[in-house]
């Protein structure tokens, strides 16, 4: 079994949208396929699966929560919050100003995102950089010398390698002094740690 946030869910008839990482599939990678990669890369029209979960339009696993008085959206995630990642982007209405980091393994991993807002995004693809899953986030020295000042009222959402997480979460609370209520931060995974490991953890 493994966790995943949907990418969109729609009605009549009842469908649902699930990106999936395909890690350690294919030759010589340096990663082993977890269970969900190998059932992904061998999936076909008409296999079955089961899903356990809420099946509601409003996605609380995301837990995009924005204060009313919201002047900018900030986002950050790894590649395992791209699907909620896009999923705000492409929900955030006509005026609404936003900045959005996004990192991702390989430049075939970006995508295109549709959105009435003023977003600009920034992808940051690791092997160009020479980063390593998990690793401290590229984006970090990118947000230090981005103008954010409390006259923007922001809001940020965080969510991926839970480390990488706590450090971006540290920077925006104590670095740049942003109310810890006006930050949402997510942990979806743990470098070196299975979600097995997590579950027997929690």
């Amino acid at each position: 079994m493994r966790s995943y946030t949907l990418r969109a869910l729609r009605r009549d008839p009842d469908e649902i949208d699930i990106d999936f990482a395909l890690h350690g599939v294919e030759p010589g990678a340096s990663v082993q396929a977890g269970p969900a990669s190998r059932w992904a890369a061998r999936a076909a029209a008409g296999d079955r699966v089961l899903l356990l979960g809420p099946a509601v339009a409003d996605n609380r696993a995301i837990r995009f929560r924005p204060p009313e008085d919201t002047g900018l959206v900030i986002v950050w995630g790894d590649e395992t919050a791209v699907p909620a990642a896009s999923a705000i982007v492409e929900s955030l209405p006509a005026g609404t100003r936003a900045r959005v980091w996004l990192e991702v393994p390989h430049a075939g991993d970006i995508q295109d995102l549709t959105t009435e807002a003023d977003v600009e995004i920034t992808w940051l693809v690791r092997e160009e950089k020479g980063g390593d899953e998990g690793s401290s986030p590229m984006a970090l020295d990118l947000l230090r010398d981005t103008l954010i000042t409390a006259a923007d009222r922001p809001y940020v959402w965080l969510a991926g390698e839970s480390g990488c997480v706590k450090r971006l979460r540290r920077h925006f609370v104590r670095e740049r002094d942003i109310d810890r209520r006006r930050v949402t931060f997510v942990g979806y995974w743990r470098h070196g740690v299975s979600e097995e490991e997590l579950r027997t953890e929690g």
